[in-house]
């Protein structure tokens, strides 16, 4: 989908919002757009030459948004330096919970549910705008809620430029001991625009693992607000293990569910072959993944230095009609980044 870009920064947003649960950080949003519901096509999809790109791009944009929710670690830090693809949001949500609950202890206070409300304005140029927080922590069993309404909110840091609308809200824990999490956001016509484009999202997404390994299951809603289209992804599940660190390092990716596109229906996406990137590349240099449509299917075979090649079974009957040899650094078959 082109507009996956806005919708990252949407859920850049929803991250910032977390942090705020466990008594610090921030960000907030409520407003809303219509309502997006797929209404688009629900037959399975036959998968052609003309459209197996799209299709693909779909499903991997699918993953990565939900990915991106877990993920607040940037590809590169202040300093320069790329970062291994951290489980972000959950990560400083625990190290914010950590520490309050740290310094409760250091002033000799018994474990307890510390609350945070906040209030944000806009930062970026012209635009009249806040965020609104509620949430509360429980520093004894980790448990944290929070309930989050942008208005016309727009932040330089918290929304890269896009103006919110829209609520989240989000529940879970945090066992910062065990190093694990297990906590869940939905969506309420949260919408993200910036200067050319404009999407609405509505439902919801899980998230449990550790820092080095996280599941991410997700279903909603996905409006192209200049066109009108809807798209929806259900039922998706990703999992993601880390090893290493950069540059050195590299993380593996298994993708499966459900897309819906408007224009050609619903079809079916599962790992054949884990997904590798390594944290110094930008595109997957490993696995198969496998598209299945009405009796017609697409095989994508990952390789080293962004090239892929599909294998397009129009009929269903296993054997492959067509076959492209993709490459991202000409052009060719358009580009499948890897965002997880």
């Amino acid at each position: 989908m082109e507009y996956i870009n806005l919708l990252k920064k949407a859920l850049l947003a929803t991250a910032f919002a977390g942090l705020v649960a466990c008594g610090g950080g921030s960000s907030s949003s409520n407003s809303s757009d219509s309502s997006p519901t797929y209404s688009g096509k629900t037959e399975q999809a036959v998968i052609t030459e003309d459209n197996a790109e799209e299709m693909l791009d779909a499903s991997i944009d699918g993953a990565s948004a939900g990915s991106q929710a877990a993920n607040l670690t940037s590809n590169d830090s202040g300093d320069n330096q790329k970062k291994a693809r951290l489980a972000g949001i959950a990560s400083k949500l625990k190290n914010m919970a950590k520490a309050a609950t740290e310094q409760l202890n250091s002033n000799g206070d018994s474990a307890q549910v510390v609350s945070a409300d906040e209030v944000k304005q806009s930062d970026c140029e012209g635009v009249v705008g806040q965020s609104v927080t509620t949430g509360s922590f429980d520093t004894d069993s980790g448990a944290f809620n929070a309930s989050v309404q942008y208005t016309n909110f727009c932040h330089s840091e918290e929304t890269d430029g896009a103006t919110m609308d829209g609520s989240i809200s989000m529940t879970g824990f945090f066992d910062w001991e065990k190093e694990i999490f297990d906590f869940k956001l939905s969506f309420t016509n949260l919408t993200a625009k910036d200067e050319t484009d404009s999407m609405t999202m509505n439902g919801k997404i899980s998230m449990a693992g550790s820092d080095d390994s996280f599941n991410v299951s997700m279903t909603f809603d996905f409006k192209d607000n200049n066109s009108n289209k809807v798209f929806r992804v259900e039922d998706y599940k990703l999992t993601v293990n880390e090893y290493g660190t950069y540059p050195d390092g590299h993380f593996t990716a298994d993708i499966s569910g459900k897309t819906y596109h408007t224009d050609y229906g619903s079809y079916s996406i599962e790992t054949i072959e884990l997904i590798n990137v390594n944290y110094s590349d930008e595109y997957p240099n490993a696995g198969i993944i496998k598209l299945s449509g009405n009796k017609s299917s697409v095989t994508a075979h990952f390789m080293p230095d962004g090239k892929y090649i599909l294998y397009i079974d129009n009929n269903g009957d296993g054997v492959t009609d067509v076959t492209k040899d993709c490459d991202v650094n000409n052009g060719e078959c358009g580009e499948i980044v890897a965002e997880f």
